[in-house]
């Protein structure tokens, strides 16, 4: 039996969690993708528009591995004094600092109160 479209999207997606991080105005500036694996890694890709993505694995057990695999992936951001202009640049900044805390708080959570939305995609 030929499976449907939707049986198929299941299981593409099964072990893929994307979000989308928006400003203050609602407008995206970045987004973060995570891929679990049956061996229990987990890989976060985090991209601020208009920089270079980064990705960053945990592996293990007993702790957040989203949490912890984003935060490394933040810690690679760089050239953020590349970006247009100061406020832009400090966002950027913001975010990499909200992001690249591990230290119990969700990664979501912290985004969130450094004033980002954060909206599930996938």
């Amino acid at each position: 039996m030929k499976s449907s479209v939707y049986d198929q999207h299941d299981k593409t997606f099964s072990d893929v969690m994307a979000y989308v991080v928006l400003d203050d105005k609602r407008e995206r500036v970045a987004t973060i993708a995570f891929k679990t694996y049956p061996s229990g890694a987990v890989h976060a890709f985090v991209h601020w528009i208009g920089l270079e993505m980064t990705k960053a694995t945990a592996k293990g057990f007993g702790y957040d591995k989203r949490t912890a695999a984003a935060a490394s992936a933040a810690r690679q951001i760089t050239n953020i004094a590349t970006l247009g202009d100061d406020k832009t640049q400090g966002r950027a900044l913001d975010f990499r600092e909200a992001l690249s805390l591990d230290g119990g708080q969700h990664w979501d959570g912290a985004l969130r109160d450094a004033g980002f939305i954060v909206w599930q995609a996938v």
